[in-house]
């Protein structure tokens, strides 16, 4: 990734005729950064959205000289928080969902989804668990146990699709939210940590819905219960690495400089444009502070000794794009 100090970098053949950007597309306008980060302020976001930075903390010390977690405090944490926040979050859903009027043009546009479906979902599971037990080949304990896990599965799944949610809102906050390679990097973070990982560590821990029913039977032989703690501790490493990862190539990715606009274009707003050269190309400068000489629609500021992510967005690319008979040139070190 470019790396500057004081010097500055250029990227000298960008040339106009390559691309027309008199046309901006639908949904350009929702890629602009809002004007913070954050979707109410640090201290708000650190508590609700990010609660594993002030819960894991909490967790560790509860479990602090237990040799069993369970005969510490920590179930009566646990209660707490699922009466407070789960049951809570489920009645308040549906509450808003189905009560009030914010959905309301939603369930009318696609009422399939959000009635219909539901509706038979219930019906399915009273139609499955009201039976005798010789009303059909399962006994009612164990369609309930299949319930029990379809539940835990769907659940599971349905935390992590809250966690690239999560992540939805500061992409859209930082104006990324219509780059594909971010969208797929954030979903595969969301099911990779908050489902597979999280599935990990409740069968490690015994927390999965009847587990010596299905996990312990079907799925994890004897050998790999007797690694947990090998297990439990790559786990961790890797779920370190990841965050660390993402974490890297967010900041990357938007560098907070005191430049309004950090970009170079063809068009005059909402910055300057930027001025081609005589023989039609255009050469855009990196650098912390703008060099002497030129244009401000020709600079974009960068941070000393932090690298940086360049992306070059084509408006209605003529043929010599996709032909690649133009292709712009590698960003150059100019002192």
């Amino acid at each position: 990734m470019p790396q500057i100090g004081e010097s500055w970098l250029t990227s000298p053949t960008v040339t106009r005729p390559a691309y027309e950007e008199s046309v901006l597309p639908a949904g350009a306008a929702n890629a602009v950064p809002l004007p913070s980060v954050w979707v109410r302020s640090p201290a708000w976001d650190g508590f609700w959205m990010l609660s594993a930075l002030w819960l894991a903390p909490i967790i560790l010390w509860l479990c602090h000289g237990y040799s069993d977690p369970e005969d510490s405090p920590l179930d009566l944490l646990y209660f707490g928080l699922t009466a407070l926040f789960w049951i809570g979050h489920r009645l308040s859903s549906t509450y808003l969902a189905y009560c009030t009027e914010a959905y309301r043009p939603l369930l009318r546009s696609q009422p399939v989804r959000f009635v219909v479906l539901p509706l038979l979902v219930t019906a399915g599971c009273f139609a499955v668990f009201l039976p005798s037990d010789t009303a059909l080949p399962w006994s009612r304990e164990e369609r309930l146990v299949a319930l029990a896990i379809l539940d835990y599965v769907f659940v599971t799944y349905h935390f992590a699709a809250q966690h690239f949610g999560a992540l939805s809102l500061y992409r859209t906050r930082v104006g990324r939210n219509t780059c594909t390679y971010t969208r797929n990097m954030d979903r595969l973070f969301a099911l990779g940590v908050g489902g597979v990982l999280v599935f990990l560590a409740d069968i490690l821990a015994g927390a999965v819905a009847y587990q010596d029913q299905w996990v312990d039977r079907w799925v994890f032989p004897a050998w790999l219960v007797s690694a947990q703690d090998g297990i439990r501790a790559g786990a961790t490493i890797t779920l370190l690495a990841a965050t660390a990862a993402m974490l890297f190539v967010e900041l990357r990715s938007m560098l907070d400089t005191p430049q309004r606009y950090p970009r170079a274009g063809s068009q005059n707003y909402p910055s300057p444009a930027a001025e081609p050269n005589v023989d039609g190309s255009t050469t855009v400068y990196f650098s912390p502070k703008q060099p002497t000489g030129i244009k401000r629609g020709n600079w974009i500021q960068t941070m000393p000794n932090k690298g940086w992510f360049t992306i070059l967005r084509l408006y209605s690319p003529l043929e010599p794009f996709f032909d690649k008979s133009w292709r712009p040139s590698e960003i150059e070190l100019v002192r």
